[in-house]
């Protein structure tokens, strides 16, 4: 029997169609919101089904609706065996329920009966169509709901089957079936869950329901607790025939006010239940939201901070970016000046002392009297000796001893213009050429011919040896002359490095801008184009003596690391200096070694010779 207040209620369903069946003879469809299994009436052998074998005319159908919006329209059409099909339009009363009584129905083994209900609500129209076999015991489902994507679940006392309507709202299930050998009450239930759980709740209503109910003589489904009926076997859908209505107005005023209200309560509380979770997702997702938003706004904070150069270390690199080009021009200039010092020990042709020394005491007298003479020196006593046909001494003054003052032709100046990689001799070229010649190789060696040479050999071996000994002290003295040698001149549309350190300079206040004279002090103290030497300093000793240096520090960290990285290659190229002139050290060091043994081995040379 139906138990009405003892059934589970399922929340969240929109219809459902339940269908029941006795022994694979009957079956009912029912269209409910609920998802409730209703307990089925044991109908004994006597009493013969509407589509049983056994064929009973006085057998009622009986349609029953109830949960429906008031006064919506319902079309339902029942086609069997043999018979004339029920077609039919009615509506729902004030309450939404509706009760429909049907004739009876003879069907044969192997005959089919369809069921098709459809109802027109507001929110859109839901159809049904059940097809069963009589002989086969199949049953299909199909039709359609208002919402696509709805949730469906077919279940038997065989198992539940669980689907829902694609986009369109459509469904269609088949090869369910029953045992038709069964002999217990057997039913069929087809929900449709809405995705709105408080859909149910917005009406004060009953779930809706479709039942196709049959019993001999228009008897119906019991309802212990619920739906009693009286000794006249009054059917709770006999509102006005049975007993006066006394009876069903009594259950239904039960019905209205306890199954639907604990019906209500249930599904609000559900509803509110599933709100307040809702929400506490709403707080969740909107954490993470938040939480996403500060690391997103961390993570373009930090990028911007460290991918942000600051205009320290753009500084620091613009002004090294001419120090590579200079360093390789300090070997050209050595190697030549080298060359060139090296020819006149060696009495190279087309030399000044090609032909031995008078030539080259002439010609380096010549020089001294045009060019370096001072008649003020030796108590100026240097007149006769200096005159020549252009005058007295030297002609340009700034030149006067530069040929023997090492400060002023090499140490004091930080750039010296000088250029042995092209064709132009300078001034400052000729001066350090006799500077050289006069530290170190102020007297040249005798012409020797082929045959003295054969028989001096020995001889001349030593004089190689002294002029080995003496290139040593030669190579410092032009890796100090080709490291002041000035920068080369930059490519067209091209900023040299020192162009920048100029620019630093002048904000040390280093300039001189009267008369139109920009930069002449920066051009006196660094030269025009700045030597390797004179970058070098400034790299590793006036941009610590700018106070904007230290200010600049309070930078962001990267940037300080990169600047920081930068003046430690500045720190590698200075210690690359420092080793280069440890070398040479080391090489002057063992050559005047060497010079102190010479007299020493040679006693010893001259000691084994006589003991042999």
């Amino acid at each position: 029997m139906i138990n009405g207040a003892g059934s589970k209620c399922l929340t969240g369903i929109r219809k459902a169609v339940v269908l029941k069946a006795k022994l694979g003879i009957l079956f009912l469809p029912v269209l409910a919101v609920a998802s409730t299994w209703f307990a089925g009436v044991l109908i004994n052998d006597a009493q013969a089904s509407l589509l049983g074998k056994k064929q009973t005319p006085q057998n009622a159908i009986v349609a029953e609706l109830s949960g429906f919006e008031p006064d919506a329209t319902v079309n339902y059409k029942i086609i069997g065996a043999k018979d004339t099909p029920v077609l039919q339009s009615i509506q729902t009363d004030e309450t939404g329920a509706l009760s429909i009584s049907l004739p009876s129905y003879s069907t044969d083994e192997g005959s089919e009966i369809v069921y098709d209900f459809s109802i027109n609500e507001s929110a859109g129209t839901l159809s049904l169509l059940m097809r069963y076999n009589m002989g086969t015991g199949a049953l299909s489902v199909n039709g359609s709901a208002a919402d696509p994507f709805t949730d469906i679940e077919i279940k038997t006392q065989n198992g539940q089957i669980q689907t829902r309507t694609d986009w369109a709202g459509l469904f269609e299930e088949t090869g369910i079936s029953f045992n038709r050998e069964e002999k217990e009450q057997q039913a069929v239930q087809v929900a449709f869950y809405s995705r709105d759980i408080a859909t149910d709740a917005r009406s004060y209503a009953s779930p809706a329901i479709i039942k196709v109910l049959t019993a001999p003589n228009g008897g119906g489904p019991t309802s212990a607790n619920v739906n009693v009926w009286n000794e006249a076997n009054c059917a709770p859908w006999q509102l006005s025939t049975c007993n006066g209505g006394r009876i069903n107005a009594q259950n239904n005023n039960l019905v209205r006010n306890y199954v639907y209200a604990l019906m209500m309560m249930t599904e609000q509380l559900s509803a509110v239940a599933m709100q307040q979770i809702e929400i506490i997702g709403t707080f969740l997702d909107a954490k993470e939201q938040m939480e996403t938003q500060r690391l997103h706004q961390k993570l373009k904070a930090q990028a911007v901070k460290d991918y942000h150069p600051s205009e320290q270390m753009c500084r620091v690199g613009s002004y090294m970016r001419s120090v590579a080009a200079q360093e390789g021009k300090v070997r050209h200039d050595q190697q030549v000046l080298n060359d060139i010092l090296l020819e006149k020990m060696l009495n190279r042709k087309n030399t000044g002392n090609a032909y031995g020394p008078k030539d080259d005491f002439d010609n380096r007298l010549q020089q001294y009297k045009t060019t370096y003479c001072d008649p003020k020196d030796n108590n100026a006593g240097l007149d006769i000796l200096c005159t020549h046909a252009g005058g007295v001494g030297a002609a340009d003054k700034s030149r006067v001893n530069k040929d023997i003052d090492f400060a002023r032709s090499v140490n004091y100046p930080y750039t010296i213009n000088v250029n042995f990689t092209d064709t132009t001799l300078t001034n400052d070229e000729a001066d350090i050429i006799a500077l050289g010649r006069n530290l170190y190789w102020d007297n040249s060696f005798t012409q020797m011919r082929s045959e003295q040479a054969k028989d001096n050999a020995k001889d001349y071996m030593r004089a190689r040896h002294l002029m080995a000994l003496n290139n040593l002290a030669i190579n410092s003295f032009t890796k100090q002359v080709a490291m002041k040698a000035a920068a080369p001149a930059p490519a067209p549309g091209k900023t040299p490095g020192w162009a920048y350190m100029k620019t630093m300079l002048r904000e040390l206040g280093v300039t001189n801008t009267t008369m139109g004279m920009a930069d002449v002090d920066i051009e006196n103290m660094i030269g025009e184009r700045p030597s390797y030497h004179a970058q070098m300093d400034i790299l590793t000793n006036k941009i610590y003596q700018n106070p904007d240096f230290y200010t600049n520090l309070y930078d962001k960290p990267v940037n300080v690391e990169r600047t920081s990285a930068a003046l430690d290659a500045i720190a590698l190229m200075q210690m690359r200096d420092h080793y280069e002139a440890s070398l040479r050290h080391e090489m002057l060091m063992s050559g005047l070694v060497e010079a102190e043994l010479i007299n020493d081995v040679e006693i010893l040379r001259g000691q084994m010779l006589d003991v042999k």
